[in-house]
């Protein structure tokens, strides 16, 4: 079995353990899944609500605001707000905004904060900029096998992590399509790339790693490329 087999299930370990909910496992390490499949009904809500004011638009024009601020909902991989977080954004004009961001992510707590720069108006394309700080885990137990630890002839060993925190510089590009027909609502994608600050000693063991080891440790590291999906309501 091919070792980036592992991956995704020590990732979601990393973030259960940070949570201390280790018993509801199964239906976080789904998360992403499940908030994936809701923009995906949300974008075709979009779709349906676009056909129907094109039948429409001729006898009647909907109502357009422009919030001041959006509450976010979102998750992805290197989110700037983590695995799940929330996000709060206030317009300086009609163009350009300003994000704060907080949540929960492989490293332990994530927080941060950035400018967005729309070239439409608060829909379509925008550019993002910002810089998000991990917190760090302490005391952090996984349970490795020898394919990640060295010493281990079979069977699996308990090793416990001491993660140090990583700051990192967001630079991305979202794509927003307004959710309610009336701009109080947008869901959106994102996707960029994540740079981090701290490269080199950014985590101690209490056993040593294989160089598989290592390499999955650089993966968990918060940095790489961002993915993320999210749905906002504006007020």
């Amino acid at each position: 079995m091919p070792h980036y087999y592992f991956l995704y299930f020590y990732y979601i370990q990393v973030v259960l353990k940070s949570l201390k909910k280790i018993d509801s496992m199964r239906a976080l390490s789904l998360l992403p899944l499940y908030f994936a499949a809701i923009i995906v009904m949300l974008c075709s809500n979009v779709n349906a609500q676009s056909s129907q004011y094109n039948y429409y638009e001729e006898f009647e024009e909907p109502t357009t605001y422009e919030p001041s601020y959006y509450l976010s909902i979102s998750s992805g991989i290197n989110n700037p707000a983590g695995i799940f977080g929330i996000g709060l954004e206030a317009a300086v004009n009609t163009v350009v905004s300003v994000n704060g961001t907080l949540g929960i992510g492989s490293w332990g707590g994530k927080f941060g904060a950035n400018i967005r720069y729309y070239f439409n108006e608060r829909l379509g394309w925008a550019f993002n900029a910002g810089a998000a700080y991990t917190t760090g885990l302490s005391d952090l137990e996984l349970e490795f096998d020898r394919t990640f630890v060295q010493g281990i002839g079979s069977g699996t060993r308990v090793v416990t992590f001491q993660l140090a925190p990583v700051p990192v510089i967001n630079l991305s590009m979202s794509r927003y399509w307004d959710l309610f027909n009336n701009g109080l609502g947008r869901v959106y994608i994102e996707f960029g790339y994540s740079i981090p600050l701290v490269t080199q000693d950014y985590y101690t063991s209490s056993h040593p790693l294989t160089i598989d080891g290592e390499g999955l440790m650089q993966i968990l590291r918060p940095g790489g490329i961002v993915v993320a999906f999210g749905v906002d309501f504006g007020f």
